[in-house]
């Protein structure tokens, strides 16, 4: 680490024969790893982030209009719909746009609520989010319940998701090449020739 406590060794990797990415850094001398990808076989966001040191984190949703193209007019009236419900473990966003209602619940397992965010201090933990659209209201309970439906562990869906995901990822190639009637093997082996 620097003499600002920035981090270093920052690397980033992304598996694309199972849409896996994957970040390490080490910040004040404390190896830090991220993975995440959305599984396709459960439409769930899942990341795991695991340290050397066991870190405290604070996690919290919010709205705000970053340069999207939103006009004051309608930033308001979603921001005038916009709620979060913050319980132990769970986050649950809700708003309106255009009459669709649309919103993200958030699980953390053994995080706790302080306020309106959660927290956990943990070498090792997991993040879980389901995205939600449609034209009735969402209800947070609906949106949870949903969400830890299913079996929540992260390598169990990440075998899953690889499976369905491979099955795609291999369905195609993409060949770009110079013009010519040789192939690109053919090219390699009068290179190495």
């Amino acid at each position: 680490t620097d003499a600002d406590g920035l981090f270093k060794n920052y690397k980033r990797k992304l598996h694309m024969d199972k849409a896996l990415s994957c970040v390490t850094y080490t910040e004040k001398n404390n190896r830090v790893e991220r993975k995440a990808f959305v599984s396709r076989k459960d439409d769930i966001f899942a990341m795991e982030l695991s340290s050397d040191n066991a870190k405290e984190y604070a996690v919290s949703l919010s709205f705000h209009n970053d340069n999207s193209g939103m006009t004051g007019a309608t930033f308001e009236k979603i921001k005038d719909s916009f709620s979060v419900v913050c319980e132990d473990e769970f986050l649950v966003l809700k708003a309106v746009n255009d009459g669709i209602c649309y919103g993200i619940a958030v699980y953390i397992p053994g995080s706790a609520k302080k306020g309106e965010k959660l927290f956990i201090k943990s070498e090792k933990f997991c993040v879980f989010a389901k995205c939600f659209s449609g034209k009735t209201p969402l209800e947070a309970e609906e949106m949870k319940n949903a969400l830890c439906g299913q079996e929540l562990d992260f390598e169990k869906m990440l075998d899953e998701h690889t499976v369905c995901h491979k099955e795609k990822y291999e369905s195609c190639d993409i060949d770009i090449s110079e013009p010519t009637d040789k192939t690109n093997e053919a090219h390699l082996d009068e290179a190495y020739q």
